[in-house]
């Protein structure tokens, strides 16, 4: 399930919803938002980042597109259609886990 911030929803407003992650990447460092996870050519940036909800994927799509922000869970990055390079990069970022 994807979620994408609107500002009359307030369940995201709250703790670790969507605009905060906005919020935080506005005014912090990208590593303290969470691991920099993917930036395409065009300036959209995927960040992994674990929040009171838990482990999710954040996208945040470039000025031109608007700057949406999306937080998604890991499976529904995961299976969502087509295989970009942000889900390969995720894909080689789980197989790091279990390299031995």
């Amino acid at each position: 399930m994807s979620t994408e911030a609107t500002s009359d929803d307030p369940e995201l407003t709250g703790r670790d919803g969507a605009i905060d992650h906005l919020a935080k990447l506005q005014t912090a460092s990208p590593s303290s938002i969470g691991r920099p996870l993917y930036a395409s050519s065009n300036g959209d940036r995927w960040y992994l980042v674990r929040d009171s909800a838990g482990v999710a994927v954040v996208h945040v799509a470039n000025q031109a597109s608007g700057g949406n922000v999306e937080r998604m869970e890991v499976g529904d990055f995961l299976c969502r259609d087509g295989h970009g390079p942000e889900r390969q990069e995720m894909v080689r970022l789980i197989g790091t886990l279990v390299e031995g």
